[in-house]
């Protein structure tokens, strides 16, 4: 396998790692401002 494709693919995948953390973390921000928003 060519290591710039490696690091393509490892580069994608990080990249796609940090965005579905980051992600997460404002979805339950926007579950906390709603349950709020309810009380």
């Amino acid at each position: 396998m060519e290591p710039l494709l490696l690091a393509g693919y490892s580069i994608i995948f990080v990249a796609l790692f940090i965005y579905i953390v980051r992600l997460q973390r404002r979805l339950s921000r926007l579950e906390r401002k709603v349950s709020d928003l309810d009380n």
